[in-house]
């Protein structure tokens, strides 16, 4: 029997929680899924946060999914506990507090070197990310194409010209229409200038991370760097 619910924040732009949802509910545990901008409204009832991480850094830092550091802020503002999981092959000697960092974070000691025709067939994690999110960008387009159909005025049908004087519902009418047409315009030409951002990766620094889970054990942020100085020298 389960005696806990798990929160799942569904991971924008990516939506990876979705699928994180649906296996965990699959097992039979009791499942929320939540926007992660919404994580500060029920962060006074979770006991632990716990994120995966794409990489760790040598300093302890984490550089994760979007919404890792939202969910790392919000759970030290509450005093909840902020762990992550990673595979040591993670943990890397780059050092670096900012959200960039991962571009050239790789596994330290990866189990298997790939031929270079599985390189060449099978896409890379970033290659994924960035097909996952040209999946979310459509589907975003999609619902935003069908609101503008269902917001959109009926189309006009062509009659006879009315004599001025004799019928001024119909002018007014004709002059509503022409307005609204007038400030869509208007509000489409501003929308084009708005430059959208949509991040895949933020970096947590290490004094957010209470407590870090890998093959190697359960570890302490500052342990880190030592169990990379230990992996050089004695590999």
């Amino acid at each position: 029997e389960t005696h806990f619910t798990l929160i799942v924040a569904e991971s924008s732009p990516t939506g990876d929680g979705h699928e994180t949802a649906r296996c965990v509910a699959s097992a039979g545990v009791p499942v929320r899924l939540l926007e992660t901008a919404a994580v500060a409204r029920c962060m006074s009832q979770v006991h632990m946060v716990l994120c995966a991480a794409h990489a760790v850094l040598q300093d302890g830092s984490v550089v994760g999914a979007v919404g890792c550091l939202t969910l790392a802020l919000v759970a030290n503002a509450h005093g909840t506990p902020f762990c992550v999981t990673a595979p040591h092959y993670c943990f890397h000697h780059a050092d670096a507090m900012h959200a960039d960092a991962a571009r050239d974070v790789g596994p330290t000691q990866p189990t298997r070197q790939p031929t270079q025709q599985q390189t060449a067939q099978q896409p890379t994690m970033q290659q994924q990310q960035e097909e996952q999110h040209r999946q979310h960008q459509r589907r975003q387009m999609e619902g935003k194409r069908r609101v503008l159909e269902a917001a959109a005025p009926l189309p006009m049908v062509e009659t006879e010209p009315v004599p001025t004087g004799q019928d001024e519902g119909s002018a007014s009418s004709n002059m509503a229409s022409d307005a609204t047409s007038g400030s869509r315009g208007a509000a489409s030409a501003v929308a084009s200038t708005i430059e959208r951002e949509s991040p895949l990766q933020d970096c947590t620094p290490a004094a957010l991370v209470t407590r870090l889970y890998s093959d190697v054990g359960a570890l302490t942020p500052s342990a880190v760097c030592d169990f990379l100085y230990m992996l050089h020298t004695h590999p």
